[in-house]
Formats: C-alpha cells, sequence, structure tokens
C-alpha cells in the first residue's frame, strides 16, 4: 500500500537543507558541547563552526531550490517544521561567502509514534525508505555506498554516502553536493544527522564530521 502524502513529507524531512531552533531549558551550549538532557544527547560542534538560529530559518527556505517542481514548498515545510539543530562552517549573510556552500551539519529528532502511518517494520527498513523520500526532492540524488549496521552505546547506527545537485538562488550555476547521513534509533527516538560538504568548491570538512561522529554521546 502506498503512502500518502503527509506521510510521505514526514520522511522529506530526513534530509533537508534547514535550521534549528533556538535553545530552550532541556539544551545546554557551553563553549563546542551541545547538551540535551531530555534526549540524553551530547556532542562536540566543530571549533569556530556556529549554530543558525530559529530566526534565519524563513531566509534559508526561501533560498534553497527544491529540485521537483510539483512540491509545494509552502506546505512542505509547514509539515517538516525545523531540525533540532543546525550547525554550519560559515556565518550566512556575509558579503565574502555568498555563492560559497557552507558544509553544515543537521541534527533531526523525531519521536517513533511520528511515523506510527508509515509501514515499516524495523528501523533498517525505515531508513530504506528515507532515501526514497529524499530522492523526491533533491536533484540527482544518488547512493553511492551503504555501510553495514554497527553499534554505538548499544544502539544500531546506520550510515549511507549520497550525492545531488544543490540549487540554490545565490548560485549562478549548481553544485554537485556529498551528503553522508548517520541515522540512529535511541530511546523512542529516530535521529538523523545529515553531514553535507562541496568537493566542487573544495568546501570539505571530512575531519570535522569524523570528530563529530566521534563525540556523540548517547545516555
Amino acid at each position: 500500500m502506498g503512502l500518502g502524502r503527509r506521510e510521505f513529507l514526514k520522511l522529506v524531512s530526513l534530509a533537508l537543507v534547514g535550521t534549528t531552533m533556538d535553545p530552550l531549558e532541556s539544551f545546554k551550549i557551553h563553549d563546542d558541547y551541545y547538551i540535551n538532557k531530555k534526549l540524553g544527547l551530547l556532542f562536540e560542534k566543530p571549533a569556530d563552526w556556529g549554530y543558525i538560529s530559529v530566526a534565519d530559518f524563513g531566509k534559508l527556505k526561501e533560498k534553497q531550490v527544491l529540485g521537483n517542481d510539483t512540491i509545494d514548498q509552502e506546505e512542505l515545510w509547514e509539515t517538516l517544521g525545523e531540525p533540532a539543530c543546525m550547525i554550519t562552517k560559515y556565518w550566512i549573510d556575509t558579503p565574502e561567502n555568498k555563492g560559497v556552500f557552507s558544509p553544515t551539519i543537521q541534527v533531526w529528532v523525531n519521536h517513533k509514534s511520528e511515523f506510527d502511518d508509515i509501514p515499516h517494520s524495523s528501523f533498517e527498513e525505515f531508513v530504506e525508505l528515507s532515501g526514497e523520500g529524499t530522492s523526491y526532492f533533491l536533484d540527482d540524488f544518488t547512493i553511492l555506498e551503504k555501510k553495514p549496521m554497527y553499534l554505538q552505546f548499544g544502539q544500531p547506527f546506520y550510515e549511507r554516502t549520497s550525492t545531488y545537485t544543490f540549487n540554490h538562488v545565490d548560485l549562478s550555476v549548481p553544485v554537485k553536493v556529498v551528503l553522508n547521513l548517520l541515522a540512529i534509533e535511541h530511546n523512542n527516538f529516530y535521529y538523523f544527522i545529515n553531514f553535507h560538504e562541496c568537493p566542487e568548491q573544495n568546501q570539505l570538512a571530512t575531519e570535522e564530521f569524523d570528530k563529530f561522529k566521534k563525540s556523540i554521546r548517547m545516555v
């Protein structure tokens, strides 16, 4: 049985270039460390990178050009909401960075119950479905590699490397972007952590991404 439109849009949220919510009481940012007591999550952001605030969310939504002309972008963003956190290498809206792809890390966290209406028998199957959703709206989305599942903190971790064509109003020519996904099932939540970098512009952050992954702690 096929998915309904709203159920399908939920899957789309797992790889969009989004933004972050301002820290609430359950969040704490100290130096380069992000601590979420409610979720039992801690990680260390790359040095000199910054968090994007919810105030900039609208700007980011308006400037990214999605690849599927049939998508109602307003409806899509209303359905998705905001990711829990987004970290970027370069500060937005600075003249020297206009047209430069900024490597980013996005953390999406959703309670499992939010996807009860999406048929899946396992987290591994859900990760597969997310790839189908992503291909719907990102131009030329191609999966390059799927790493075997491994356990960390007793939780299943999945990694997938893909490429897509990034379209943006500040770019005269679209660029090819590498998207590395880290998917985690933990404490009744699904975590989809996206790592974007752009080899075409030599905007690589492989070392920063690897360090970030190693810094993740979950309780």
